[in-house]
C-alpha cells in the first residue's frame, strides 16, 4: 500500500471519527463503511461502526461490530469493557459477567477489574458472591478505602465484621491517599451506623466531606449562572406543546438526590409497561444543533417547532438506545431536570412530571454521609450549602407548579413508605399506567440497580430512614441554622 493511500485512508478515518463525535453518526456510517470496504480486517473501523450502530439504537449491528472487532484484537481490554456495558444494557447479566472474567485476563489493572466485578455483583443484588471478593481485595489491598466504602455499600457491616480492623489502620495511617483516606471515613461512617454508634458517625463524616471539599471545592457562583440562565430563557415560553406523537412516554422523576427518587422509580420501573432509565444524563444533550446545548439555551419563546421537535426525537431516540424500550414508559431520573421543565414540557406532551418531597432534615443527613462523584455535587460537602440547594430545588419546583400545575405530580417520602399501596397506586396513575400488584413487589425484581441505593431497593418497602435526621439533631445544627423557619417539606 503506497504512503499517498495510508495518509488518505487516515485523513478519511479522521473526518469520519470527527462527524461520530459531534454528533452526525450516519455520515459518519458513510465514511466508515466505505473504509471497511478497504480495509476489512481493521478492528478499529469495526469498533467506529458500532458506535455508530449505539448512537442510532442499533443494538444488533452494534454486537455484532464489536464481536467483529474483537476476533481481530481479542486481548484489547476497552473493547471487552465496552462489550460488558453492552450485555448490561441489554440486560444479558450473566455474559456481562462472563466478560468480566475475560477482561480479568487480559486485563493489566488486575486489582481494577476485580473491584468492578464484585461491584457489578453487589449491583445485581448476589451480596454474598460479592462478600467474599471485597474481602479478599481487601485483604490484598487494605489502604484502599474505595474497596471498603463500596463493600459496606451492599450490607449491614457488624461489630466483628474482619475488615473493621484494617479499615482502622487505613484511618490512622500517614501514607494513605487523601482519596483513600476520605473513602475510608465514609465507609466507617456507615459500619458506625449500622451499629447504631450514632454519637461517632459524624467525627468521620465530618472528617470525609472535609477531604472532599478539599479535593473538590465549591463552585457555588457556577452552579447559580446555569440555574439563571436556564429560568430566564424560559420565562417568555407559552408551555403551549408542540404537535409531537412518541413512541414512548417518558416519566421524569424528580427530586434532590437521596430524596427517594431511586424508590419511586423502582415502583414504576415494576410494571409490565415500564422501563427504569435511571439517570440518563441525556436531556443536556451536547449536540450543537439543539436548542439547549452547551448550557447556552436558545430562549423557549423564540424556538421553532421544528427545533423542539427535533430536540424531543433526539432525546427519545437517545431514550431507546440507552434502555432498549420500544414503547410504554421509560423513567428518567437525572439531576437538576427541573431547571429545564419548560423546554421538556413544550417538546414533549406525553411527558409526566413527577415531583418527589421529603423532609430536609433527611435529605440533608443523608446527602452529607454518601459520597457522590468527585466534583459531582461540590455543595453535599457542607451542611449550610446544602440547605441553600434544598430550597434553590424547592422555588425553581414551585415556580414550575405555578406555570404548568396539571403536568406535576409530587410524592412525599414519608407518605409513600408509611401508606405504600394507596400512595403507590396514585404514582402509578399519575405516570399514565393501570395498577399492578407487582409494583410493590419492585424489590424482587433481577435487574441491576446503579444508584447508592443498591441495598436498599432490593428490600421491601420500609419507614427504616424515614425520620433519620432525629438521631442526628445536635450535628446537624449548621444546616438547621442556615434553614430558618421554612416548612421542612
Amino acid at each position: 500500500m503506497s504512503q499517498d493511500v495510508v495518509a488518505r485512508i487516515k485523513t478519511e478515518y479522521r473526518s469520519a471519527l470527527e462527524k461520530l463525535n459531534n454528533g452526525f453518526p450516519e455520515e459518519a456510517r458513510l465514511g466508515f463503511t466505505k473504509l471497511l470496504m478497504e480495509q476489512p480486517n481493521s478492528p478499529e473501523i469495526h469498533y467506529q461502526l458500532s458506535r455508530v450502530a449505539y448512537e442510532k439504537g442499533e443494538r444488533t449491528k452494534q454486537f455484532e461490530y464489536l464481536k467483529k472487532a474483537l476476533e481481530l484484537k481479542p486481548t484489547e481490554p476497552g473493547l471487552v469493557e465496552t462489550l460488558i456495558d453492552l450485555f448490561d444494557d441489554l440486560g444479558e447479566y450473566d455474559q456481562a459477567l462472563e466478560a468480566h472474567d475475560h477482561l480479568a485476563l487480559i486485563s493489566p489493572n488486575k486489582k481494577k477489574v476485580a473491584t468492578k466485578k464484585a461491584a457489578y455483583l453487589q449491583r445485581l443484588g448476589r451480596f454474598e458472591e460479592a462478600q467474599v471478593r471485597f474481602r479478599k481485595l481487601i485483604k490484598n489491598s487494605p489502604l484502599s478505602g474505595n474497596l471498603y466504602k463500596t463493600f459496606y455499600t451492599g450490607m449491614k457491616v457488624p461489630e466483628n465484621e474482619p475488615t473493621l480492623k484494617t479499615l482502622g489502620k487505613l484511618l490512622k495511617s500517614k501514607k494513605a491517599d487523601k482519596r483513600e483516606l476520605m473513602q475510608g471515613h465514609y465507609a466507617m461512617a456507615k459500619a458506625l451506623e449500622d451499629q447504631k454508634k450514632f454519637d461517632q458517625v459524624f467525627d468521620h463524616l465530618n472528617a470525609a466531606n472535609a477531604l472532599q471539599a478539599e479535593l473538590a471545592p465549591i463552585k457555588e457562583e457556577k452552579q447559580n449562572v446555569i440555574h439563571d440562565v436556564f429560568y430566564e430563557k424560559q420565562l417568555k415560553g407559552d408551555l403551549k406543546p408542540i404537535d409531537f406523537e412518541s413512541p414512548v412516554t417518558p416519566v421524569f422523576v424528580t427530586g434532590m438526590p437521596r430524596s427517594g427518587t431511586t424508590l419511586t422509580e423502582q415502583i414504576i420501573a415494576a410494571h409490565s409497561n415500564a422501563t427504569a432509565g435511571g439517570e440518563l444524563g441525556i436531556i443536556f444533550n451536547r449536540t450543537t444543533n439543539l436548542p439547549i446545548a452547551n448550557n447556552d439555551p436558545k430562549p423557549l419563546h423564540l424556538c421553532t417547532e421544528e427545533e423542539l421537535r427535533l430536540y424531543a426525537e433526539t432525546f427519545i431516540k437517545l431514550m431507546q438506545r440507552d434502555t432498549g424500550a420500544k414503547s410504554g414508559v421509560i423513567t428518567d431520573k437525572s439531576i437538576r431536570a427541573d431547571v429545564i421543565y419548560g423546554y421538556l414540557a413544550t417538546a414533549m406532551p406525553q411527558a409526566k412530571f413527577i415531583v418527589v418531597q421529603r423532609d430536609a432534615r433527611d435529605i440533608a443527613i443523608s446527602i452529607y454521609k454518601n459520597m457522590f462523584k468527585l466534583g459531582s455535587h461540590r455543595y453535599a460537602n457542607s451542611l449550610p450549602e446544602i440547605a441553600k440547594a434544598i430550597k434553590a430545588f424547592r422555588k425553581n419546583v414551585e415556580h414550575w407548579k405555578e406555570r404548568m400545575p396539571e403536568r406535576i405530580y409530587e410524592v412525599y417520602y414519608d407518605q409513600l413508605v408509611a401508606d405504600p399501596e394507596n400512595q403507590a397506586r396514585a404514582l402509578i396513575d399519575a405516570a399514565g399506567l393501570e395498577w399492578e400488584d407487582a409494583c410493590l413487589e419492585f424489590h424482587k425484581a433481577k435487574n441491576r440497580v446503579k444508584t447508592l441505593s443498591v441495598a436498599q431497593v432490593r428490600q421491601p418497602i420500609n419507614k427504616g430512614s424515614s425520620q433519620a435526621w432525629k438521631r442526628y439533631e445536635k450535628d446537624l445544627q449548621p444546616f438547621i441554622e442556615e434553614w430558618g423557619d421554612d416548612p421542612w417539606v
